[in-house]
């Protein structure tokens, strides 16, 4: 019997951009006006690790950050590599085993890319993509403030989008973790179902796996859209000790 697939691979397929159209184009670019100014001259090039379509990744280069993709799907990659400044600039990988060498100023883990996998990956996860940063390098870690999420999670939701795709999700916390069911349908079609379960930090427990990780925080902002913003985020820039 064939494993069955993880939860991130069935969610980052072609339907991710329908369940996530909340992430779009024009968040990336205020996004990127706050992240630019803090990567632009940076020692070494940018890697944005789940680079999803490459709404950040574009934004990026707009703002004249020298910045390349990472992302293990490859109906987003395929997304990502039809927009011209994308193009030459993708890689597909998987994150726990980067494929890449070191030298890079900034490594970026936007919109909860961290956390999918056990305690001691997603520990070992951390510690690989510290290992491969400049001296004077940045792992930037955007993760949502778990007791805000915590405290306003709606636990059920359904809408349905032009086309007449009814998105249902179903969330629950328990142990740490996210939990969220996700069905998508078309009238009495089920199309698909997927459970995400992703890891939350509290600040002391992120701040103890970055410490282990040989890193010291060098901000914390409460917004991608920069320091003056609160968003419920934490925004980790993270460098070397």
């Amino acid at each position: 019997m064939a494993n069955r697939p993880a939860w991130w691979e069935t969610a980052f397929s072609g339907h991710y951009r329908t369940v996530y159209a909340h992430r779009d184009d024009q968040a990336a670019t205020v996004e990127a006006l706050a992240l630019a100014p803090h990567l632009r001259h940076l020692s070494g090039p940018v890697l944005d690790v789940g680079c999803g379509h490459g709404r950040h990744l574009v934004a990026l280069r707009r703002q004249g950050v020298n910045v390349f993709g990472l992302d293990y799907s490859p109906f987003l990659l395929a997304d990502a590599q039809g927009q011209a400044l994308g193009r030459g600039r993708l890689l597909r990988g998987d994150m726990r085993c980067p494929p890449v060498t070191s030298g890079w100023g900034a490594v970026l883990m936007l919109f909860t890319t961290f956390g999918y996998f056990t305690e001691a990956a997603n520990r070992a996860c951390l510690a690989a993509w510290a290992s491969l940063l400049a001296p004077d390098g940045r792992l930037v870690v955007d993760l949502p403030e778990p007791d805000h999420l915590v405290a306003t999670l709606q636990a059920c939701s359904r809408r349905q989008d032009a086309d007449g795709l009814e998105i249902s999700e179903t969330r629950s916390y328990g142990q740490g973790r996210m939990m969220k069911n996700v069905e998508l349908r078309r009238g009495d079609q089920a199309i698909l179902n997927y459970s995400e379960n992703v890891r939350l930090y509290s600040r002391e427990e992120f701040l103890a796996l970055a410490t282990e990780a040989g890193l010291a925080v060098k901000d914390c902002w409460s917004s991608l859209r920069g320091a003056p913003h609160d968003d419920h985020r934490l925004v980790w820039w993270l460098g070397k000790k």
